[in-house]
């Protein structure tokens, strides 16, 4: 197209469309399209002209089998679908910027409860309020966890499924996941995410596992099963790393493409991870004012300590 050229037309016949269809048929998707056609009783044109009528973000190319009288009309449908585009990019920016705003007002509400904490044990609670902030914003999620690594084990807390408290804190030695070729690949890596789908007999390995080897600091009396895990044929875990370990949330059975969804909503802003990360760091601004307190919380060097002793009082 020439410069400032807003209408042309091509006109296909003989060799040069049987090329053209030639070219078409090695892409997938045209080929299974062409060949349903064929399969109905729709033969291929003898002969088409291709117009494509200009607009300022792309064209629209229409498709006659016999020529046209009246092709104007065409470039008058290209400053149509102009307004009806331009509106659509309007208005997904808007959405955009919605979606941000309700994603810092979450942050903030987070924020807000971490830095109003008066005792140490408070900080369990965030887990719950960062899963009912996840579900306000449009999220499924069954249980919602933090996990923070050590060398030796994994020391995890966890909401209930109903996410209204703390369901369940433990510190599950590190061979657990070890034993889980895609999990421990992933932990070792650099990738920031996993979508792990196990079904219903792995799934209650790795559980069986956690409630054999795990030691318990407060244990779930309505945790699932293995009947339940069977059931609703196995789990799903989205896991997010973090500075110090991990943030996730389960979803039951063997969901595919968990993060389709998620991307589409969330994921195509970096604000994805930071969320989680960012809340997290807030935890260590805490530490000269939990040292100061008289609590089982400590500061080993490098983050803040997450497990208080047995004398904690109740969740």
């Amino acid at each position: 197209m020439g410069k400032g050229e807003a209408y042309r037309t091509v006109t296909l016949e003989d060799k040069r469309l049987q090329e053209h269809y030639d070219w078409l048929m090695k892409i997938p998707i045209a080929a299974q399209i062409f060949e349903e056609m064929e399969a109905s009783g729709i033969p291929r044109p003898k002969w088409q002209r291709l117009h494509a009528a200009y607009f300022k973000t792309g064209y629209l190319v229409i498709i006659t089998e016999v020529p046209c009288a009246e092709e104007e009309i065409f470039k008058r449908f290209a400053q149509v679908f102009d307004l009806t585009y331009t509106r659509f990019l309007d208005l997904s920016k808007a959405e955009a910027q919605a979606k941000e705003a309700k994603l810092e007002l979450s942050l903030q509400r987070i924020r807000a409860q971490v830095t109003s904490m008066s005792h140490s044990d408070e900080l369990f609670d965030i887990v719950v309020s960062m899963r009912k902030e996840f579900v306000l914003l449009g999220h499924e999620a069954d249980y919602f966890w933090h996990m923070k690594w050590t060398p030796e084990s994994y020391e995890m807390s966890m909401t209930s499924e109903e996410g209204d408290r703390v369901g369940m804190i433990i510190s599950v030695p590190k061979f657990v996941h070890d034993e889980i070729p895609r999990l421990a690949a992933w932990e070792k890596s650099d990738s920031p995410i996993i979508a792990l789908d196990l079904n219903g007999r792995e799934a209650w390995d790795y559980i069986n596992k956690m409630n054999t080897y795990g030691k318990y600091h407060l244990a779930d009396p309505h945790a699932p099963s293995e009947e339940d895990i069977l059931s609703i044929g196995g789990l799903t875990f989205v896991i997010a790393r973090t500075t110090h370990g991990e943030i996730g949330f389960s979803l039951p059975g063997q969901v595919p493409n968990p993060l389709k969804n998620l991307w589409l909503l969330w994921f195509d802003s970096p604000v994805y991870l930071t969320w989680h990360i960012d809340v997290l760091r807030i935890y260590l601004p805490l530490k000269s004012r939990l040292e100061k307190q008289k609590s089982n919380w400590h500061w080993n060097g490098s983050e803040l300590e997450l497990w208080p002793c047995r004398n904690r009082r109740s969740l």
